[in-house]
């Protein structure tokens, strides 16, 4: 609770995609994301409009991260976006993606903005993007990095994975 409301005075309901949460665990991930999404509807960054997905409510301008590839989407595992659209009726989201296809995707017709079928998002393929665990973060860079220490998994390599993500600054919730 203390770590979403730093990131919560820190900006991050209104700029999410540069304010990003580590954990070690999918668990606290989710706990995590469900709590970034609430403080998001409560300051009116998100629409009212939602569909219940895998059993999760997604809400247009809600962060989401994909965890598998969708091929004929040009999606690949880890890409991050947000919720553009949201058509109940023909049962499809539309996510604008942070990052834009290269020019061999281009050729294949993908676009930084994709469609998909909500049937096509099963088994966690797609969760929100506020939180998530280190390892799926390794790599990248963010803004302002939040990380959530202390449990089972907490070793020094894992620790230093987080310490060196954020380019501006990280802090450590223990």
């Amino acid at each position: 609770n203390q770590l979403v409301s730093e990131w919560v005075k820190d900006g991050g309901v209104k700029e999410p995609k540069t304010a990003f949460i580590m954990t070690q665990t999918r668990a606290e991930a989710k706990h995590v994301n469900q709590l970034c999404q609430a403080a998001r509807r409560f300051e009116g960054a998100t629409k009212p409009k939602s569909a219940v997905i895998q059993n999760k409510i997604y809400h247009v301008g809600d962060r989401v991260m994909f965890h598998k590839k969708i091929h004929k989407k040009g999606i690949e595992n880890g890409y991050q976006g947000e919720i553009k659209a949201i058509d109940t009726i023909k049962r499809r989201v539309t996510v604008v993606l942070d990052r834009k296809p290269n020019e061999q995707k281009r050729a294949l017709g993908h676009k930084q903005e994709a469609t998909i079928a909500m049937k096509d998002l099963a088994n966690d393929q797609m969760t929100l993007g506020y939180a998530a665990t280190t390892h799926k973060l390794q790599g990248q860079s963010i803004e302002r990095a939040y990380c959530l220490l202390g449990g089972s998994m907490t070793n020094k390599e894992l620790t230093y994975v987080q310490l060196t993500r954020g380019e501006i600054a990280t802090k450590l919730f223990i």
